[in-house]
């Protein structure tokens, strides 16, 4: 077997490609529970063997996982399986669900997003018992991408004659436009340091379009389409903070530069920031600067009585 660090997405796609062909016939998409077989054997998660590598969650987009080498394990919903190779799940939109690592298993999956305005591709794994992730490629041909995914949404709900096949089709369609895609550079990777730094950015850019009132995780990840549980490990990983962490950061910041305009009240500031009533707000600010907003705003006035300006 290749060493997992060998294989690139095209490698990838090209792989799963020639094994839906290869095994039309047989089952090896995962969608529901009423689709499994001997290769999507259930597991009891109480074992030591498995370990969870992020905490199980749902979210608004779909992910496509195909097992490219070795064997993993997947939560979906209340079931779990294991993925050998060759094997493929569809995690539709609202179905809880975790990535598991097999204890001394090495194994190489091909994750694909789909939403309504955004397709990605990576990989993932287990080399040497360590988890990694490959970089990441945005796919651009999202309309074509999400009217094969919309095939597969309604056949897995119709769940009428042949309509495994044609969750299939589908899914060989979705990879080939991926290849093509890939193969000709459609499809661009990060341009800042690697797919980490290039998610890190897109909270950033997210939370200051969207403003500090009120903005939740659930909201970032749908516009991320990174499950949330990811994308706070990944922003911590780049920036040395949680994103609740650079969030409040950039609350007292914006605190800062709102105090030093004398006809707003500290209750005004206290609301428009999202805290829940001026003492939150000061015992936070207080807490991050050593002084409470009356204090930081006296402080501002007479400093700028001494050097002239007002």
């Amino acid at each position: 077997m290749r060493n997992t660090s060998e294989y690139s997405l095209n490698d990838a796609l090209d792989i799963s490609i020639r094994r839906i062909i290869h095994s039309f016939d047989m089952n090896w998409l995962f969608t529901s529970p009423a689709v499994t077989d001997k290769n999507l054997l259930e597991i009891d998660n109480g074992t030591d063997d498995y370990s969870f590598l992020f905490k199980p969650a749902h979210h608004h987009f779909t992910e496509i996982c195909m097992c490219i080498s070795g064997v993993m394990a997947l939560q979906t919903g209340e079931r779990f399986v294991e993925l050998k190779e060759g094997c493929a799940a569809i995690i539709l939109p609202g179905l809880i669900h975790s990535e598991i690592q097999i204890k001394k298993q090495d194994y190489l999956v091909m994750w694909l997003v789909i939403d309504t305005a955004k397709a990605r591709l990576h990989l993932s794994g287990s080399r040497e018992s360590e988890f990694f992730t490959s970089d990441l490629s945005f796919l651009n041909n999202c309309d074509e991408y999400n009217s094969f995914l919309d095939r597969i949404k309604s056949e897995s709900k119709l769940d009428q004659k042949n309509s495994y096949e044609l969750m299939k089709t589908s899914l060989l369609q979705i990879y080939i436009l991926a290849l093509r895609e890939i193969s000709a550079g459609g499809a661009s990777y990060a341009h800042y340091f690697s797919w980490k730094e290039s998610i890190a950015f897109e909270i950033k850019v997210f939370i200051s379009k969207c403003g500090l009132n009120h903005l939740k995780l659930r909201d970032i990840s749908q516009e991320i389409c990174v499950s949330e549980n990811h994308m706070n490990s990944i922003f911590k990983s780049v920036t040395g903070l949680t994103i609740s962490q650079y969030i409040e950061n950039q609350r007292i910041d914006k605190a800062k530069a709102l105090l030093v305009n004398p006809a707003l009240t500290i209750n005004s500031i206290s609301s428009q920031l999202g805290y829940y009533d001026r003492y939150h707000f000061s015992k936070v600010f207080k807490k991050s600067t050593g002084y409470t907003p009356a204090q930081f705003r006296e402080l501002f006035i007479k400093s700028s009585l001494n050097n002239g300006s007002m």
